[in-house]
């Protein structure tokens, strides 16, 4: 079996998958005025959570605490993904057009504003074409990471101990008694121009950040075959409760009670303290990974665009329309990302000894 250190947790990269396709299918059921899967908006803190842990992890990695390692980190971190994003965001605007969102001058008019989605800048409240539909995510994850991280890197323990449980307890008090539920993304609290969805991002952000302090605390601790089997229940409990505000009552207070127990489920997951969390530890699940971002970008606006262009067919032939046009979009999306890597790589020489003077 690997070591621990190099172990990839496969669990973590499984249930991102899943978290995709349960988000895919809610956008798909809200453009056809369905009831299903109508809160796997609580899944977006589930992204948020497994965000948190992997900052916290690279936070402690970091020798320098200075405002240019924050914005190298983040950098970095955008850099992941803007190509996947930009090329995700033309597609989806072209797609947009097609259904007839964008018609004549107002498609020029908004595609301007596509540069706030790319970059991204949805979250802050600038004007934004949203042709992926879902980019406030990572504009909120990126914001929340330049807030987080001197903090992170400054206070240290209290970071963790003190300032993330506050964090937690305030943000999600606030959002409680404003709005009852989870929802609610570009709606302003705290004044006119912090959003609820850049407060989702730190509290949830926060939590990963819990989690990774605890599992550093307990990785000496190790469980038998009956203390796994433990875990492995109280994981399935917690799946089991999780499904009630996604399937059965969304935009309640159980949006909250689902925040607690996706916080306990992941942090037996990264823990591997769990059954499959501790057998299941193979690099080929990284596919998975990569995958969920390329679902999560490339399907919202299908969904528009079947809901409005294919009034007339049949349920099943829209879900199967949906998930083709998805995959195809993934698929296209990934193999422009490679081509471009690729180009980037040969043509960078070329490209540094024509606009840069060489040092002497």
């Amino acid at each position: 079996m690997p070591s621990a250190k190099t172990a990839r947790n496969s669990s973590i990269d499984i249930l991102k998958f899943v978290f995709s396709l349960i988000i895919a299918a809610l956008h798909f059921s809200i453009s056809h005025n369905l009831t299903f899967a109508r809160g796997g908006y609580i899944l977006v803190e589930g992204f948020f959570i497994i965000s948190g842990y992997f900052f916290m992890s690279a936070v402690q990695s970091q020798a320098a605490c200075t405002g240019k390692a924050a914005a190298t980190y983040v950098f970095k971190k955008y850099c992941s993904f803007a190509l996947p994003l930009a090329i995700s965001a033309i597609i989806g605007f072209a797609v947009r057009i097609a259904a007839g969102e964008y018609t004549g001058l107002t498609a020029l008019k908004n595609l301007p504003f596509l540069f706030s989605e790319i970059l991204p800048l949805q979250i802050t409240g600038m004007r934004t074409t949203t042709s992926t539909g879902v980019s406030w995510y990572l504009s909120a994850m990126l914001l929340s990471f330049l807030i987080l991280y001197p903090l992170a890197r400054k206070l240290k323990s209290c970071f963790v101990y003190v300032f993330c449980p506050l964090a937690v307890c305030f943000i999600y008090g606030n959002l409680y008694s404003r709005f009852g539920n989870l929802n609610p993304i570009l709606q302003t609290t705290f004044g006119s121009w912090i959003t609820a969805g850049l407060l989702r991002a730190v509290a949830a952000i926060c939590l990963g950040c819990i989690i990774h302090a605890l599992v550093q605390n307990t990785k000496k601790t190790r469980l038998t075959f009956a203390g796994r089997t433990v875990m492995s229940i109280i994981v399935l409990c917690c799946i089991a409760g999780i499904t009630i505000p996604i399937f059965v009552q969304p935009k309640t207070g159980f949006d909250y009670i689902a925040v607690i127990l996706l916080f306990i489920m992941l942090f037996i997951l990264f823990s591997q303290k769990s059954l499959v969390s501790h057998a299941l530890t193979t690099p080929k699940t990284k596919l998975l990974g990569d995958i969920s971002l390329l679902i999560y970008l490339n399907h919202s606006y299908w969904a528009t665009f079947i809901a409005k262009k294919f009034t007339e067919y049949s349920m099943l032939y829209k879900v199967i329309l949906f998930i083709s046009l998805t995959v195809i979009s993934c698929c296209v999306v990934n193999t422009a990302v490679l081509i471009i890597k690729r180009l980037r790589k040969k043509l960078k020489p070329t490209l540094k000894r024509v606009f840069i003077e060489s040092e002497t």
